[in-house]
C-alpha cells in the first residue's frame, strides 16, 4: 500500500510546488539563500499543510491493510490487529464484546494522529478553495 500512496504523495507535492509563487524563491535567493535554503526555510513551512494530509492518508493507507497482511501472515503472533479481528468472527458465532474492544484498539491511534494534525489538514484543504 506504501506504492498507492507514493503515487498520491508525489502528485500532491508537485502540485502545490508549481503553484509556490516563483516571487518567495527570488527574494530567498536575493537575500542569499542557497537552494537548500531556500527549500528548508520557505518551501517546506510553506508545505506543512500538504506534509500533513500525506502523513495522515498514509497512515490510514497502512494502518488499515488487510489484505497483504492476510496473505504474507500466516502466524498468530505476526498477525496485524486488523487481521486478528476476524478471528472473533466465527462461522456460526461472533464475539462481538471482544470485537468491539479490538476495534476501539484500532481506531484510537488514528484519532490521536488525527487530533494532532487537524489544524494542517484544514489548513491545507482550505488552502485551495479560497481565492484572493
Amino acid at each position: 500500500m506504501i506504492n498507492v500512496g507514493l503515487s498520491t504523495s508525489i502528485f500532491l507535492f508537485k502540485t502545490f510546488f508549481d503553484k509556490m509563487p516563483r516571487e518567495l524563491e527570488d527574494a530567498a535567493r536575493i537575500d542569499g539563500c542557497t537552494k537548500f535554503g531556500i527549500w528548508w526555510n520557505v518551501a517546506l513551512p510553506l508545505a506543512k499543510p500538504v506534509l500533513a494530509v500525506v502523513v495522515v492518508f498514509n497512515a490510514l493507507n497502512v494502518w488499515n491493510e488487510y489484505l497483504l497482511a492476510l496473505l504474507i501472515f500466516d502466524s498468530r503472533s505476526l498477525m496485524p490487529l486488523q487481521v486478528a479481528l476476524m478471528t472473533f468472527q466465527g462461522e456460526y458465532i461472533t464475539r462481538y464484546h471482544l470485537l468491539m474492544a479490538g476495534l476501539t484498539i484500532t481506531a484510537i491511534p488514528i484519532i490521536i494522529v488525527y487530533c494532532l494534525m487537524q489544524k494542517y489538514i484544514v489548513k491545507g484543504v482550505t488552502q485551495g478553495a479560497i481565492v484572493g
